[in-house]
């Protein structure tokens, strides 16, 4: 401290202490301190909020002025208020109290505490400052002061309020005392807070119960209307937003006006105002107007701040006149309901009556102004839920009613009904019998149906070449056939003659019975042919073969004419000069190479030969031509191989291709099915079989074959 300071102390003790020694609070042994401030308190008024603490020491006896009353009560003011009190312990021990200052909505206060020409305690909070500038944590403004024995204490502090109601309730406790009373005050608050909370529940119970939107406005009423009540507890700005001073201060209005806006909106529904009179729709229309005002300008600050609090204070009061005056209207009309609205706002206007005169100064601030406006909301809270339960009662009554006159109507419909229902069942159980008879009937004849298609099976599979005889002349060889039926359209066919190994892989035109009819008729033609002709190239019998089954069909081109018939891959193998006769309708031949990798030097000199192959897959092509009539009837190519020792060809239909499956439901195609036969093409051919069937149920999944399956791999010696 500065020796200026220093010198002000000791003039401004050397005042006090003559001046205010007889209005001074004095402790005693023997007593639980709990004193009124506001008896001992010392009042100036700073209009321009200009003066600092140490102009405020100079101060001469007249600047301050003694309360004469049990509470001080300022009104609406944008004065800054200096105020003192002097407590004297005369008592022989160290004395700590609590200093509370009961009105949450001060926006600045800096406390002093001096002993003699000692500043001990310097404290600046309020509601503009976050929560724990405190002294003590605690929803009103609480500090803690030790007072050593004989000894004089002065307390100074200064509050300001911009524009709003500034109250000053103060009490100097021992901690006993300040916990029963604060204890106390937190009951009834719990049971005050309790209450509103069921009442939300309740409500928010009614409108999901019978999603009438005036329950869902009550609740929104009730919950910001507590809000703001929390808010003159100091409990919200304690609990919820302690670190927002600028919002617990603007949120006071914000809640009133929203409080005041679904109120108005409940009324117009449950009071159903539109139906009374035309100006009471005006007013009420009127009065969500101007709180749809105040709800944006509670955001703005200073100077429309002070506007808005006395603003606020208006509509609430305009809001429950106007209100009780509707409800007199709607009970002389009779509206149900209009007696609770009537007798809960008027007990509600004499409670908010009571609190804006508090506010504005013309009343003292004690528990009955204090509590005025919770006991007006909680006997509004109570009436009017009686209301909205009776008004569900009464709805549910009227469901009733209306569902008995609907049960009646429609037990005397179900009694004519009963006679027509009685004939229609005998009619359905005698049709129910033909049907059964006839289900029967056709689940013998599927029996027998299937049973037909069973022994075709019997029959297409002895007529496909044997395995004993295909491992006797081609015995490095797998063949993966899968009928998507009992019987197949694809087929494989082979023959033996002069030498030469003539085998082939088909699909004819559809699947199932009448895939096998046009499988058979190319097996019969195929050996028809060999057997005439044994010296014939794979294109020639290709030839022979689209004769024999135009000339069965009976076919001629004409428009709209069947144009069956099948694909195939016909390979014919001379045994003596190591050649592959090709020929392909529409389906080629895959022809796998393999070489031993050979090192050789820079003169390209081969200097020696691994044991690693590698895999060369070439594809020949057929002709774009089906065994069957068609636009182009040109020749089959043939196509002649050199066969070598190793390698591999594999014949096929288009089914493994065109099957649906993966991850993304997709066709399996050619190239993942090249990609797959080079993969395990130096795998014996058994071995390769498997991996083809592993490959293909992994792809298929759960998904439906769509087509019958057939590949032939034969590996030359």
């Amino acid at each position: 401290m500065t020796i200026a300071k220093f010198c002000i102390f000791i003039l401004f003790f050397s005042v006090i202490s003559a001046t205010y020694a007889e209005n001074e609070i004095i402790l005693t042994d023997a007593e639980i301190p709990d004193y009124n401030v506001t008896e001992y308190l010392y009042l100036f008024e700073d209009k321009n909020n200009s003066f600092e603490i140490e102009q405020v020491l100079l101060f001469s006896d007249g600047k301050f002025t003694l309360n004469k009353s049990s509470n001080v009560n300022l009104g609406v003011t944008e004065s800054a208020y200096w105020i003192k009190f002097a407590v004297n312990n005369s008592s022989n021990e160290v004395r700590s109290l609590l200093f509370s200052l009961s009105y949450p909505f001060i926006n600045h206060i800096d406390f002093y505490q001096i002993k003699e020409t000692k500043l001990l305690k310097d404290f600046h909070t309020g509601e503009l400052e976050i929560f724990n500038t405190r002294d003590l944590q605690h929803r009103d403004y609480v500090f803690n002061l030790k007072l050593d024995p004989k000894s004089q204490y002065t307390y100074i502090a200064k509050i300001y309020n911009s524009g709003e109601t500034l109250l000053l309730p103060m009490r100097l406790t021992s901690y006993q005392a300040f916990i029963s009373r604060d204890s106390m005050d937190l009951l009834i608050k719990g049971f005050f807070y309790g209450l509103l909370i069921f009442v939300i529940i309740f409500n928010s119970f009614l409108y999901v119960t019978i999603r009438e939107r005036l329950y869902i406005f009550y609740s929104i009423y009730v919950i910001t209307l507590a809000l703001f009540i929390a808010n003159s507890d100091g409990l919200s700005f304690q609990l919820f937003w302690p670190n927002f001073p600028v919002w617990a201060d603007k949120s006071t209005i914000f809640f009133v006006s929203v409080s005041n806006f679904f109120l108005i909106l409940f009324t117009k529904d449950f009071l159903k105002s539109d139906k009374l009179t035309k100006g009471v729709d005006i007013t009420l229309k009127s009065l969500l107007t101007l709180a749809s005002i105040l709800i944006i300008s509670s955001f703005i600050g200073a100077p429309i701040r002070k506007y808005a609090v006395l603003a606020a204070n208006l509509l609430s009061f305009l809001t429950i006149v106007s209100i009780i005056v509707i409800a007199i209207l709607a009970f002389r009309k009779k509206v149900y309901g209009s007696k609770f609205f009537l007798i809960s706002f008027f007990v509600l206007m004499v409670g908010v009556i009571v609190y804006v005169m508090r506010n504005m100064g013309i009343l003292p601030s004690n528990v009955i102004t204090g509590y005025g406006v919770k006991l007006g909301f909680v006997t509004e809270v109570i009436l009017l839920s009686f209301a909205a339960s009776d008004r569900f009662r009464i709805n549910k009554e009227k469901i009733n009613e209306e569902l008995e006159k609907l049960v009646k109507i429609r037990t005397s419909e179900i009694s004519q009904q009963k006679e027509e229902i009685s004939a229609q069942r005998d009619e359905i159980e005698s049709q129910r019998d033909f049907v059964t008879k006839q289900r029967d009937t056709i689940l013998d004849q599927k029996q027998e149906i299937t049973d037909s298609i069973h022994y075709a099976k019997r029959i297409q599979n002895a007529i496909l070449p044997q395995q004993e005889f295909i491992s006797t002349i081609l015995p490095n060889h797998f063949i993966y056939f899968k009928p998507r039926d009992i019987v197949s359209g694809d087929f494989y066919w082979m023959k033996e003659v002069n030498n030469k190994i003539i085998f082939c892989v088909a699909d004819s035109t559809g699947h199932g019975v009448p895939g096998a009819f046009m499988s058979m008729l190319g097996i019969t033609s195929l050996n028809e042919i060999v057997n005439n002709n044994t010296f014939l190239n794979a294109g020639e019998i290709l030839d022979q073969l689209r004769k024999n089954i135009v000339l069965s069909l009976h076919q001629t081109g004409k428009e709209g004419e069947a144009k069956d018939g099948m694909d195939i891959s016909l390979c014919v193998y001379d045994k003596s000069n190591k050649t592959l006769d090709f020929a392909g309708a529409n389906n080629p031949l895959y022809v796998v190479k393999s070489e031993k990798i050979k090192v050789k030097n820079e003169e390209n000199t081969i200097l020696d030969e691994l044991s690693t192959f590698n895999f060369q897959l070439d594809e020949v092509k057929g002709d774009k031509m089906p065994i069957s009539i068609y636009d182009k009837m040109e020749k089959y190519t043939n196509h002649t191989l050199k066969i070598e020792p190793s390698d591999i060809v594999y014949l096929f239909s288009d089914g493994i291709a065109d099957q649906f499956g993966g991850k993304q439901g997709k066709k399996f195609k050619y190239k993942q099915l090249k990609q797959l036969l080079v993969k395990n093409c130096h795998l014996p051919m058994f071995e390769q079989k498997e991996m083809l069937i592993e490959s293909f149920e992994q792809w298929k999944g759960d998904l439906e074959q769509i087509d019958d399956i057939l590949i032939m791999g034969v590996r030359f010696e």
